[in-house]
């Protein structure tokens, strides 16, 4: 009896102690940050609104359009130019959300390939049908489509105007632009109906560190488009692929001569997601509070600190960049050297220092390393 007694004193100290040692090392738990308030802040503040407005600004492209076609001048070309670089920057926004609805239509894919084809194009065009949708037609179609057929056609406006007005396939042209237009806007519009019809409630309800969590997808796509930008928007153009020989005709935006101030769009809107501020927050639940929570520390000092400071480095070397772009990468290489030079410490910080402290696995794979 004395013994039973005695092993039982034992087991009841046993578990009391790791009870205890359990309680006590709750305050050291690397995944504990507020991951309900981060996906909520993220899912009705930033991702939602964000679709809302490039909607809206897909919507201005359309009225814009119509009104072009019904009376074709250098004023209207104009308005539609203008609505048109507003909607591609408002893409900008959503970009890095290419998972769950966007995923399911890979809309990064079907409205910012570049560089866009330009003889499929007008392989289209002279055809007078297309479908979109086949796979020859992926790198004429979206943004980049759309920026050749307004900027890319004649050398000002009134040429612009001219070739939708005056040859046998104009009318071609302006059916073909209208497509192009309606294309995004209906990929969009599915988005934003699937967010808002149910997949935000699944999104603010994974609350996990696995793959398929809210917190993984955004930080593996907030970093793939982070290594988007420094590959294709940076890298390719300026040569980082063929030994320093500049590809000018690669860039984002060449025919508006808007790559540049495109690229650093992007990187305020991944600063904006890490800070956790959006169209409708201010300074609300982050990434940048979440590695706050977790302490995480980074040669000596606040990792949230060192990524934040990196994010404003690299927003103003993009933003010095003088567009167009196709001209600095063979005439002033100084500033776009320097932009991907930031960008690529930026990636580090985020896919390796912010990934591993939020015990996130980074599962894509990208082509030319960090």
């Amino acid at each position: 009896m004395k013994k039973l007694w005695m092993h039982s004193k034992a087991l009841f100290t046993a578990i009391t102690l790791l009870i205890a040692f359990g309680c006590g090392d709750k305050g050291n738990d690397p995944l504990e940050y507020d991951r309900a308030a981060l996906a909520a802040n993220l899912g009705d503040n930033i991702i939602v609104p964000a679709y809302s407005n490039l909607q809206l600004a897909m919507t201005a492209v359309r009225v814009s359009h119509a009104s072009f076609r019904a009376q074709p001048g250098v004023t209207a070309l104009t308005i539609l130019r203008n609505d048109f670089t507003a909607a591609w920057c408002a893409w900008k926004q959503c970009s890095p959300f290419e998972f769950g609805p966007a995923a399911s239509v890979s809309l990064r894919s079907a409205v910012n390939t570049f560089p866009t084809d330009t003889i499929q194009i007008k392989l289209n065009v002279n055809a007078g049908t297309w479908d979109l949708n086949l796979a020859a037609n992926i790198d004429a179609r979206g943004f980049p489509a759309m920026d050749f057929m307004l900027f890319g056609l004649g050398n000002d406006e009134t040429a612009v105007v001219a070739r939708y007005t005056q040859p046998a396939d104009s009318a071609h042209l302006q059916a073909y632009l209208g497509a192009l237009v309606a294309d995004v806007q209906a990929l969009v519009v599915g988005v934003q109906n699937q967010w808002t019809g149910g997949y935000l409630a699944t999104f603010k309800a994974s609350l996990g560190t696995d793959v398929g969590s809210s917190t993984s997808l955004l930080v593996n796509e907030l970093n793939r488009d982070l290594e988007i930008i420094k590959t294709a928007s940076i890298g390719i153009p300026l040569g980082k692929q063929t030994f320093d020989q500049p590809l000018p005709e690669k860039v984002e935006g060449l025919y508006a001569g808007i790559s540049a101030r495109l690229a650093s769009q992007e990187v305020i809107a991944l600063y904006e997601i890490y800070l956790g501020e959006g169209l409708q927050a201010t300074d609300a639940y982050g990434l940048e509070d979440a590695l706050e929570a977790l302490k995480a520390e980074y040669n000596g000092s606040q990792l949230s600190t060192t990524i934040r400071s990196q994010f404003s480095t690299t927003r103003n070397a993009l933003m010095a960049i003088p567009d167009p772009l196709s001209n600095a990468v063979v005439s002033n290489r100084a500033p776009v050297e320097a932009a991907y030079t930031e960008i690529q410490k930026l990636v580090i910080l985020l896919k390796t220092d912010m990934a591993s402290a939020m015990s996130i696995l980074i599962t894509y794979t990208d082509a030319d390393g960090d």
